[in-house]
């Protein structure tokens, strides 16, 4: 459920972003549940307290 592109001005080719695009079924729950553990509030203020505290 990622595409990448690169950070400039570089043309997209939307056929092949369509293409990625009906070629993915996933469910948005899914992909919630797939990100979460790593992207929580809590998970990134661990990461946080543990940066202000190591230093």
């Amino acid at each position: 459920y990622i595409i990448k592109a690169p950070a400039d001005e570089t043309p997209l080719d939307i056929s092949k972003i369509i293409d990625f695009y009906h070629s993915t079924n996933l469910d948005p729950i899914e992909i919630r549940k797939s990100i979460e553990p790593n992207l929580s509030w809590k998970n990134q203020m661990q990461k946080v307290i543990f940066s202000i505290f190591a230093s």
